[in-house]
């Protein structure tokens, strides 16, 4: 098969039931006045005068979107031979290698395919590598698939511990035994909820090690409600979407807060990444600080200094009008206020906040960094 590897066929057809979605292979048709729509002028122009040459492309064969509800749509991986016009169609001999979701295809970024296309029937040309964007997307849905069947292992496996209280209790080998035991299935289910996000399940399982002889009323907590709430959240979750702001948010973020907060957000630690964030504020402010007036302040006291109305060392507006002092005024409060609210709080009480509580405290964060950058020059 000598395929191309610039471009390939998106033939997306109205109905999951007709035949092409029923066989491995056959002949097929179809309606010659919707060929070449979603399709660049230039490749428009060169395979209309050869329809020939679209059996040297890879083709994706799709099914609309939206028909069975709650029951997925097929698309394949396909290759197609003896394409030619016959009256109103064109008819082509089709072999299908492999099968997926056509959901999949069309909400995945690996292929130039508009959101109207899903709901269109269509022949186009798309530029692009086929194979390397499809076997992409099927390492994306196996390492998905892999990560739930995994998670659903450790939560059976949790659902079905069991040991004898009075044994546990009677004697300190087995019960050192049944703690190791225990924390390693709670550390396995702890990296989960990191990952997927779940952070109320999360703190409970930080809050639950280590096992130090509590293991009965640990089991307890965790077949009643730990177990059950993940399986509920499993079923809700698309595993596909990572708990993080996407690259675009990121990009928004300012460069110094995303450095230090991006890695702590993206491998669960939000408490960490929030922090981060607000002590790299701090450690900004205390070196002009240092800089201007040569004291070495920090936290609350530090903000107030430096951004004081009536004598600043960080001037955020000229401060000749009421508005301006109003401006500066606030900010030294929200200031100090991040750093007495947030930063403190975390720093002692190793506080891990949920991502989405994690991200407006990052958003604050970056907001106060490009205030500083915007400063206005000392007089």
């Amino acid at each position: 098969m000598n395929w191309s590897l610039s471009e390939y066929n998106l033939i997306v057809y109205g109905h999951p039931e007709l035949k092409i979605f029923n066989k491995q292979n056959g002949s097929f048709r179809f309606e010659e006045g919707r060929l070449f729509e979603y399709t660049s002028s230039h490749l428009k122009t060169r395979y209309k005068e050869e329809l020939g040459g679209l059996s040297k492309l890879p083709t994706l064969v799709a099914a609309e979107t939206g028909y069975n509800k709650g029951h997925p749509t097929p698309a394949f991986l396909s290759s197609i031979d003896s394409v030619r016009k016959r009256g109103k169609y064109i008819t082509f001999q089709f072999n299908h290698l492999h099968k997926i979701n056509s959901e999949e295809i069309f909400e995945s970024d690996y292929f130039d395919i508009e959101e109207f296309e899903r709901h269109r029937t269509h022949w186009a040309i798309k530029e692009g590598n086929l194979l390397d964007s499809f076997f992409k997307l099927l390492r994306d849905s196996f390492e998905d698939n892999h990560r739930t069947e995994a998670l659903t292992a450790v939560l059976d496996d949790l659902a079905s511990v069991e040991f004898k209280p009075n044994e546990y209790s009677a004697d300190l080998e087995p019960q050192d035994f049944i703690d190791n035991v225990l924390t390693g299935k709670i550390d396995s289910l702890r990296a989960f909820c990191r990952k997927l996000g779940w952070s109320e399940l999360e703190k409970l399982l930080n809050d639950m090690t280590p096992l130090r002889g509590n293991a009965i009323k640990s089991l307890q907590l965790l077949q009643s409600y730990i177990v059950p709430e993940a399986r509920r959240l499993l079923s809700t979750t698309d595993v596909k979407e990572a708990p993080s702001p996407s690259e675009r948010a990121w990009q928004c973020i300012h460069p110094r807060v995303a450095k230090l907060a991006r890695p702590r957000f993206e491998d669960g630690y939000y408490g960490e990444a929030v922090e981060a964030s607000y002590k790299e504020v701090n450690e900004v402010v205390k070196q002009i600080v240092r800089n201007v007036h040569r004291r070495e302040l920090d936290g609350a006291g530090l903000m107030t200094t430096a951004f004081s109305v009536n004598n600043p060392l960080i001037r955020l507006t000229a401060l000749e009008t009421t508005t301006d002092k109003d401006i500066q005024k606030g900010y030294m409060q929200i200031m100090a206020g991040a750093m007495t609210g947030i930063r403190n709080p975390k720093a002692h009480g190793n506080l891990n906040p949920p991502a989405s509580e994690a991200l407006h405290l990052i958003y604050l964060a970056s907001l106060l960094m490009h205030k500083i950058d915007e400063r206005k020059s000392p007089k």
